[in-house]
């Protein structure tokens, strides 16, 4: 079996509760696992991993009411969370998805998913490094058997989860890549103006559709003619973009 693991929490100084904000009228943490489910991946579980902090407690309680599988565990050792689920679970592939993509297109966990399956000596593969897709699409996978021998994870691993695995040259790696280059759009929510733009966004694409589902799948090229055709979200996009730069120093 494989394991989605979605890591979220709610204590960003950014942007606090995050995971509980409403985007067209559902939570966040709904447009997620609602947009992981929309695509069908054979024997595979999607389980909600937070932390033990009274800050999370609306992400448990949101999960209960609406039969998510959650997981909570140390706030500061998110290596540690992953690693249990490991254990308990013994997926094959973990995909690791962050509480920061409401829009993640999840077709592309199929393709990444395929590549690795396919090629038994890749370790890891993710298309957040040499980047093509935009950012808030995040998807990295990696070989369960990494984390089942890591006995040492350092203080940026306990944080980070995965960098140890692409930074050092113990692991086979492949970096996924569309054939075009939306590297330049972002979708992920981190500050309120990322929430203004991903609510702006959302409209749009809804008021596209005859159908009217807010959970919808967006692709990038859709996304890019979306954001780059409507001036106001075309503008929205861009202050988002300067004040991430900016905060993010």
């Amino acid at each position: 079996m494989n394991l989605i693991i979605i890591q979220i929490r709610n204590g960003s100084t950014r942007l606090p509760f995050k995971s509980s904000l409403s985007i067209c009228g559902q939570p966040v943490l709904f447009h997620l696992i609602r947009r992981l489910e929309k695509i069908k991946i054979n024997n595979s579980k999607i389980i909600v991993a937070t932390s033990n902090s009274f800050y999370d407690d609306p992400i448990e309680s949101l999960c209960k009411a609406n039969n998510i599988d959650c997981f909570r565990g140390d706030l500061l050792n998110v290596f540690s969370r992953f690693k249990y689920l490991v254990e308990q679970f013994k997926p094959n592939y973990v995909v690791r998805i962050t509480g920061d993509c409401p829009l993640i297109y999840s077709p592309l966990i199929k393709e990444l998913l395929n590549v690795i399956i396919d090629n038994h000596n890749i370790d890891y593969i993710s298309n957040t490094i040499n980047r093509t897709s935009p950012k808030g699409f995040d998807v990295e996978i990696f070989n369960s058997n990494i984390l089942l021998n890591k006995f040492d994870p350092s203080e940026k691993d306990k944080e980070h989860v995965t960098a140890f695995m692409y930074e050092s040259n113990s692991y086979k790696t492949f970096y996924y890549q569309t054939k075009e280059d939306f590297s330049n759009i972002r979708v992920t929510l981190d500050t309120y103006l990322d929430y203004l733009l991903i609510e702006k966004v959302l409209n749009k694409w809804v008021s596209y559709q005859s159908k009217n589902d807010v959970f919808d799948l967006i692709d990038a090229s859709t996304l890019n003619k979306l954001i780059s055709t409507n001036n106001d979200i075309r503008k929205l996009h861009e202050e988002a973009i300067n004040y991430s730069q900016k905060s993010f120093i």
